[in-house]
């Protein structure tokens, strides 16, 4: 790697440490604001982050068994 090119990964390094120790400090009223109960943004998130994860096992059974039908019909061609 060259000088500039490890001038440019340091410079990257130190800003991405200097974001994450400002937004360390931030966390706590982001997190407040966002799992407020009475809050309606928070209870969207809360909705539908639930939701995939009861679609999941549903969508992968149905890709399993359409996956087994037509390897059924390769194999009776």
């Amino acid at each position: 790697m060259n000088t500039s090119g490890k001038k440019f990964l340091s410079i990257l390094i130190g800003i991405s440490a200097l974001l994450l120790i400002i937004a360390s400090f931030g966390d706590l009223q982001i997190s407040k604001a966002v799992l407020n109960q009475n809050s309606i943004f928070g209870n969207i998130f809360q909705i539908f982050g639930m939701f995939p994860s009861s679609l999941i096992p549903f969508i992968s059974a149905e890709i399993i068994f359409i996956y087994g039908l037509r390897q059924k019909n390769q194999i009776s061609k």
